[in-house]
């Protein structure tokens, strides 16, 4: 039934497939299932290759890092530079269950290259591409807060070169995202106080009024 052309039934499928994998276990999945997968990853309708990335966390928690990254990560990764926004969208929220799941040194060595490129301008196209690695780098805030020094890395060389873009869009979305992250880890204050406020401080005098405004809202979180 995997490879029944309806796309519906493609989609129900797949969204029903945790309990399949965590009955089956890691072997039987990967012989019974992924190649499928692996296949479905690069179908022609994006609803298809969308419910195949908002899977990867259950492939990810059921058969482990060495497994995921032999089959599996280089699905997640091309993800985040897939033409379609919501696809890129699943991507970007998979990376926080990935980073707790796998920590932080899985971070640095497979997802850091393609964020620190795609904030730089490199290989997606450049303003998507800057986008995206902002709001990865929000989730990845959030799933590594407490290993300092990834999150050094991701304020230093993708959030704070941002924080100046010369698109006004763009800083906006980094005055949003640093509020969210502030939101979310209102419990970690000194992470939010020493990481998160100085890069919003910056915005809060901007010349642009929606950034001032909304950098001055989240420096009063």
């Amino acid at each position: 039934f995997m490879s029944d052309e309806a796309i519906e039934i493609k989609r129900k499928v797949l969204g029903t497939i945790a309990p399949v994998v965590e009955a089956l276990g890691s072997e039987a999945t990967q012989s019974a299932l992924l190649p499928e997968v692996i296949r479905m990853s690069s179908d022609p309708q994006w609803r298809v290759r969308l419910s195949i990335v908002q899977t990867v966390p259950v492939y990810a928690k059921n058969l482990g890092m060495d497994v995921f990254d032999e089959k599996l990560k280089d699905i997640q990764i091309s993800a985040l530079g897939d033409p379609v926004a919501r696809i890129r969208e699943a991507a970007v929220e998979n990376l926080q269950v990935l980073s707790k799941d796998f920590g932080d040194a899985w971070v640095s060595t497979h997802v850091m290259p393609w964020v620190m490129d795609a904030a730089k301008g490199a290989g997606p196209a450049t303003y998507l591409g800057r986008m995206t690695a902002l709001h990865a780098s929000e989730y990845l805030l959030v799933g590594i807060s407490d290993k300092r020094a990834v999150a050094d890395q991701l304020i230093s060389q993708v959030i704070s070169p941002l924080a100046r873009d010369r698109i006004s869009n763009v800083r906006i979305a980094v005055a949003a995202a640093l509020k969210n992250v502030a939101v979310k880890l209102n419990d970690n204050r000194g992470f939010v106080n020493d990481i998160i406020k100085p890069v919003i401080q910056e915005l809060v005098n901007d010349a642009d009024p929606d950034v001032k405004y909304l950098a001055q809202s989240a420096m009063a979180l």
